[in-house]
């Protein structure tokens, strides 16, 4: 199937992009090709493995467009229908239609782990340039960006979280959590509260203070939650916005927002993209466990900064009116 009217223009920009748009270098050289995805994104799921990873190692790599794309709302529902072309091996126009109606922030905190939503997972857009798997054999195609596959991920693993949990300790006096990739796993960092004047959280790498909190006022009366780093440095503040709490960090030129969420959930947005960067929410089997679900790999030093502003901002009075805080401990 192609486009009748818009063939010749499409099949001019494809040529254009495969010269402007080099291909992600895991995917650059000769068939086959080393696995280096592992069982990352959704490639940890057997229906979706079988199928991609053959296309990961043999398919055929190639630049591709989005170049209809058309969007409908409903309150958090969303339907959306993309249409993208690419070139095959031969040179032939091929395009394809990919219509989804899905839960927008559902499919958000699923990205990874549910069904493939292509408009959530590859951020499909009017314009937007992507990588096709063509494979020649099956006639069977993927959009390389939706398989959340990281190429990196046996560097990246020691040094950054997917998903991680907070596991809240009753037995102390003051709120104390340990902090791990799986519940039952040895502590990576700890939080917890010192009841020092003038002193807050503390997040520690066994004894080491890692980062630490500072709070003059209360933030529902103005006051600012400034972030420290070992040497008393400011690396980020928290502030309220409205209903919302405004992460700013010393790092980055833009802040970052975390609202709350139905299902009794937390989100961490950043404000330029306004895309999801990491959801919080009590884990099963009770509140004594929170489960961290960055939307992509997130460096540990990163991850854990953003928790303790969390945790720190929504202890003792509410941020803001009608908040709901988080149970501590």
């Amino acid at each position: 199937m192609s486009p009748s009217d818009d063939s010749d223009p499409l099949r001019r920009r494809l040529l254009e992009l495969k010269k402007t748009h080099p291909l992600p270098p895991e995917l650059a050289g000769p068939v086959p090709r080393k696995d280096v995805w592992g069982e990352t994104g959704y490639l940890n799921q057997p229906r979706y493995h079988s199928v991609i990873k053959p296309m990961l190692l043999r398919g055929h790599a190639t630049v591709g467009i989005v170049y209809n794309h058309h969007v409908s709302r409903d309150g958090v529902d969303q339907s959306v229908t993309a249409e993208y072309a690419w070139l095959d091996e031969r040179g032939n126009l091929r395009t394809d239609v990919i219509h989804e109606e899905f839960d927008v922030l559902h499919a958000a905190l699923a990205s990874g782990r549910g069904d493939i939503v292509f408009s959530i997972d590859a951020e499909l857009g009017p314009g937007k340039v992507i990588t096709l798997l063509f494979h020649p054999d099956t006639e069977m195609h993927m959009i390389y960006e939706a398989v959340r596959a990281d190429p990196e991920w046996e560097r990246k693993r020691d040094r950054s979280y997917r998903v991680f949990h907070l596991r809240w300790e009753s037995s102390t006096e003051d709120p104390r959590a340990l902090g791990s990739r799986e519940p039952e796993d040895p502590p990576l960092f700890t939080l917890e509260k010192r009841q020092v004047p003038g002193e807050g959280w503390w997040l520690l790498h066994g004894e080491e203070v890692i980062l630490r909190t500072v709070r003059e006022r209360p933030l529902a009366e103005g006051g600012m939650l400034r972030l420290l780093d070992a040497r008393g440095e400011e690396v980020g503040r928290v502030e309220v916005e409205g209903t919302r709490l405004r992460v700013t960090l010393r790092s980055e030129e833009a802040p970052f927002f975390i609202t709350e969420e139905s299902g009794n959930m937390w989100m961490l947005r950043d404000s330029q993209h306004h895309m999801r960067v990491m959801t919080l929410l009590p884990d099963t089997p009770g509140p004594h466990l929170w489960q961290c679900v960055p939307r992509d790999p997130m460096e540990r030093s990163r991850a854990e900064l953003f928790t303790l502003a969390f945790v720190a901002a929504h202890d003792g009075p509410a941020p803001f009116p009608f908040a709901r805080g988080p149970r501590l401990g």
